[in-house]
């Protein structure tokens, strides 16, 4: 079970040829540790990892695990891909590596798989993992999500823990109510204050790779229901954020404060 109630989703580097840099994504990493963040995602999140092959995916994981810092965190690792194969031999050898703590499951894009296919992905690759399952829900990215009654049948899967960015918001408070040991994530900053309202308690940082120490100190009292605001200056800088292209603009800032990275096109050109 992850005990952790904000994960920062971290971008995957990339050199200026394009090649994964595993070296510059663990020095983020590290740096947002020593900032105080305590649990991050990979290939999850940004979009990136559809431009990976599974092989890269596995190369990153890998390279992770051997990290100490890895011992310190609580890595969650995301799983999606347009085959199901594919994320089938990916979950086979993300099941290998004690560093991995979760997958964050995705769907697959673009496809668009019926409901009986998309309820035949999630319960293969749910009941194909050896570790706990946050199922992300993406319309935005995929084109296709589950029906309120599929959702009741994945979130009976006993590996599955929790659900990122429910695109229908009214169906947080039912499924609460009869799932009070899940967790519910908002996905990202834009809407936070609605998305705690409608019953989420737990959230899948992006500004967290900017600004780690606010996110923690502003958000966590939100998540608990200590707090009801953010501040002025956490908001523009979210505002900031949703006015760019998200991964051009994180690494743009991370670039500035030291450490390289590079998008693969089309992104991050101008």
């Amino acid at each position: 079970m992850l005990s952790e109630a904000i994960h920062v989703a971290v971008p995957t580097a990339f050199d200026k040829d394009e090649n994964l840099d595993t070296i510059a994504t663990i020095k983020h990493i590290q740096h947002l540790a020593e900032a105080g963040v305590r649990s991050v995602l990979l290939a999850g999140s940004t979009g990136e990892q559809h431009s990976m092959s599974t092989d890269e995916k596995i190369e990153l994981a890998k390279a992770v695990n051997k990290t100490s810092i890895s011992h310190d965190l609580e890595c969650l690792f995301g799983v999606s891909a347009v085959r199901q194969k594919d994320a089938e031999n990916l979950l086979t050898a993300l099941n290998e590596l004690d560093s991995i703590k979760a997958i964050l499951l995705g769907f697959p894009p673009y496809i668009r798989p019926c409901q009986k296919e998309l309820l035949f992905y999630i319960r293969s690759l749910v009941n194909l993992s050896q570790k706990p399952v946050i199922l992300y829900d993406n319309l935005a990215r995929t084109g296709t999500g589950l029906d309120f009654k599929g959702w009741q049948e994945v979130l009976d899967l006993p590996q599955v823990i929790g659900v990122k960015n429910l695109s229908e918001k009214s169906w947080i408070a039912p499924l609460k109510a009869r799932y009070p040991y899940l967790h519910f994530y908002a996905g990202g900053e834009e809407e936070l204050l609605s998305n705690i309202e409608a019953g989420c308690t737990r959230l899948s940082s992006v500004i967290g790779n900017l600004y780690p120490q606010q996110i923690l100190e502003e958000v966590a009292p939100l998540l608990e229901g200590k707090s009801h605001c953010i501040s002025s200056d956490l908001q523009d800088k979210i505002d900031q954020l949703s006015r760019h292209s998200s991964v051009p603009y994180l690494k743009e800032k991370i670039g500035q404060q030291g450490l390289a990275m590079y998008c693969r096109a089309p992104l991050g050109q101008k």
